[in-house]
C-alpha cells in the first residue's frame, strides 16, 4: 500500500507541470481560447489535488496496519476484520491482501486482528475524509 501511494505521489506533480506548458505562450495552444487554457490549467491542478487525496489513504491504510502490527504480541496473526463506519466490510486472511472502501466524507476505519488462538486485539481506529 505505501508503494501505491508513492507511486501516486511521484506522478502526481505531472499535473502540476501541464499548466505551465499550456500558459507558457508556445504556438500550438493558441487554437484554444485563452478562457478554455484557463479552465484546462485549473483542471489539471484539481487533478493533482485529487490524487493527493487518493495517496493519502493509501498511506493511511499501510499507516494504521504497520501502527497496529507494531503493538501485538509476537503471535501469528491470522485474520484480519476490517470494519467501515461501524459495518464489517471484509474478513482478510493474512497480511497481502488489499482493499479500498469508503464513501464521501469521513470515513472511520476500524482493523481488528485475531490470532490462532481466537484472542482479538484493540481496534486500531482511524479516520479518512474522502471528498472528489
Amino acid at each position: 500500500m505505501g508503494l501505491t501511494a508513492s507511486d501516486i505521489k511521484t506522478l502526481a506533480p505531472v499535473f502540476y507541470y501541464a499548466p505551465l506548458i499550456l500558459l507558457a505562450g508556445a504556438s500550438y495552444p493558441s487554437a484554444i481560447e485563452p478562457a478554455q487554457l484557463e479552465a484546462l490549467s485549473l483542471a489539471f491542478i484539481e487533478i493533482n489535488n485529487q490524487a493527493a487525496a487518493i495517496a493519502i489513504i493509501f498511506f493511511g491504510f499501510e499507516a494504521l496496519l504497520r501502527g497496529w502490527l507494531l503493538d501485538v504480541t509476537p503471535q501469528k496473526v491470522i485474520v484480519y476484520e476490517i470494519y467501515v463506519n461501524g459495518v464489517l466490510e471484509n474478513t482478510a486472511i493474512g497480511t497481502t491482501q488489499t482493499s479500498a472502501y469508503g464513501q464521501l466524507g469521513d470515513n472511520v476505519i476500524t482493523v481488528i486482528a485475531i490470532d490462532e488462538a481466537g484472542n482479538r486485539s484493540t481496534a486500531g481506529t482511524t479516520t479518512l475524509f474522502i471528498s472528489f
